[in-house]
């Protein structure tokens, strides 16, 4: 006898096709036509009426008592429960069962009318339209009792103005679940040349789901994903655990140096430990204070966060132009004592070491930089040199001075040996008299002991620059496709999550290697 599983009979196709225009079963449907339809169907044309059927049409299942049990709680490949007789002696066993089981499926939009503030019509329209599905106890027959007839329109420009139906939603649950976003998604919603002659003017369902039904069940995911806890202290104390069990390290500092408005989340994913417990590291650091929100609202309005800073350390790719995340901090503000915590903890308990630490133009980070690695050589990053460059030249010369000067203070900046080097910087004394303007001012603020940079370009052997922007913004592009530099109110337990998330989909750190031998050069 051949029996019928679970997915036979649910109210949407497992196996729907969002591309493929499904037709509805031909039964009658003209207005003199029989009204309910009843039929017995094998459980082959069962199958088949009924698949064309729930991917034509939107259903949802009726709950009731004989066929709750095992709709909602079992796998899909279940086999549907068969009557067994049972004997009683000599006592009469009244009636005999007629079905082993009975589901009642009706339209989607069976409820009542409800007014809606927002601009859409309500789903419910009281439509009469269900169908009741039994099967014949021993034998491999199912009778329907189906009232097709809907009071509203059914047509796929009429559906589209609603919330997704039960085959689109459960089609797009799937996609959010390989972890796939919208730009992913929208790559399978088009058809091929082929798919397009073969359907010809049919419209298929795939036209009609947009980005906002995507956002809105990749936003559920993501929060149930990343939300440990309701509170957002209990939650990152729980992310950091599972970072250690995971083989990572962290910690979380609540109220840094007895200060309350004072936090610093830190942390290390275990593959991300393997690339600090290299040898020696090229790093960089760059931060951002516009993606995550503080741990707590502001005293004046329990409403309102304020912005967390966001840092992450770098290991340049010894086989490519781009930087490895290695590890990551969330804190209040841009503390020089937060960002020095953290520095240690990641040199003394995670094993980093820097032989080179490459950092914008910013005095803070320089000293930092230099108090924690003190043996290593600290370098500036050339987009950073070209832009303190324009906007000294933009103060001492005037517009028409400075398209003079540009071409050869760029090939200053793009100067590839010492020697190069010096002979440009003399070229541009003779012939612009009016440039020590700015290596006076370089060489008070950027060449005096007391804080110990050198204003240099880090270089590898191909002689190629290396750039914190372009190495940083590789990252950047990886976190546009997770929206997280896009968002302004992350949690910090959201970012922890989509930081792994991002780190563990989109790098291979089975080994990065050493980074190729460099040589500083010097502006004179």
């Amino acid at each position: 006898m051949t029996q019928l599983t679970l997915k036979d009979i649910l109210h949407y196709a497992v196996d729907y096709d969002p591309l493929v225009v499904v037709e509805p079963y031909p039964i009658p449907r003209e207005a003199d036509s029989p009204h309910p339809f009843t039929a017995s169907f094998t459980i082959e044309q069962f199958r088949s009426f009924w698949n064309q059927e729930r991917i034509a049409f939107q259903w949802q299942y009726c709950s009731e008592r004989n066929s709750r049990t095992f709709y909602s709680n079992q796998p899909l490949d279940t086999p549907l429960p068969c009557f067994k007789p049972t004997t009683y002696g000599s006592q009469d066993p009244g009636r005999p069962r007629e079905y082993d089981w009975s589901v009642k499926h009706g339209c989607r939009q069976r409820r009542r009318e409800k007014a809606l503030t927002i601009g859409r019509s309500s789903v419910g329209k009281n439509c009469p339209a269900h169908i009741r599905i039994q099967k014949v106890v021993g034998q491999d027959r199912v009778n329907i009792e189906y009232h097709w007839r809907h009071n509203h329109s059914t047509a796929p420009e009429a559906t589209s103005l609603l919330p997704l139906g039960p085959n689109e939603h459960n089609w797009s649950k799937k996609r959010i679940m390989e972890d796939r976003d919208w730009k992913d998604i929208k790559v399978l919603l088009r058809p091929s040349s082929e798919l397009v002659d073969r359907e010809g003017d049919k419209v298929s369902p795939a036209h009609f789901i947009k980005y906002n039904n995507i956002r809105a069940s990749v936003y559920r995911r993501r929060v149930a994903s990343s939300q440990k806890h309701k509170d957002v202290k209990v939650s990152v104390n729980l992310w950091i655990e599972q970072i250690h069990q995971d083989g990572g390290k962290g910690f979380f500092v609540d109220h840094f140096d007895n200060k309350p408005d004072q936090y610093l989340i830190a942390w290390s994913f275990a593959s991300q430990l393997k690339i600090i417990q290299e040898d020696s590291q090229v790093l960089f650091m760059d931060s951002t204070c516009k993606a995550i929100k503080s741990l707590e609202p502001t005293n004046e309005n329990l409403k309102v966060y304020t912005s967390a800073c966001l840092f992450t350390i770098f290991a340049k790719d010894a086989h490519g132009q781009r930087g490895i995340p290695i590890a990551h901090m969330i804190s209040s503000s841009k503390s020089r004592d937060l960002i020095i915590k953290w520095l240690s903890w990641l040199k003394i308990d995670c094993g980093l070491n820097a032989s080179k630490f490459i950092v914008d133009r910013a005095v803070l980070e320089t000293e930092i930089a230099n108090a924690i690695f003190p043996d290593a050589t600290i370098y500036y990053s050339l987009f950073h040199l070209q832009q303190l460059w324009e906007e000294q030249l933009k103060k001492a010369f005037n517009s028409k001075e400075l398209d003079k000067l540009r071409p050869l203070l760029t090939s200053i900046c793009n100067a590839t040996s010492e020697e190069q080097l010096l002979i440009l910087s003399q070229q541009l004394k003779v012939q612009h008299p009016g440039a020590t303007a700015v290596f006076e001012y370089i060489e008070n603020n950027w060449f005096n002991d007391l804080q110990k940079p050198y204003w240099m370009i880090f270089m590898g052997d191909n002689y190629q620059h290396v750039d914190t922007k372009g190495l940083v913004e590789g990252w950047r592009s990886v976190l546009k496709r997770y929206r997280l530099d896009r968002e302004r109110s992350l949690r910090a337990d959201c970012a922890i999550y989509m930081l792994q998330k991002a780190f563990s989909t989109e790098f291979n750190v089975e080994g990065s290697g050493s980074p190729g031998e460099s040589q500083p050069i010097q502006i004179p």
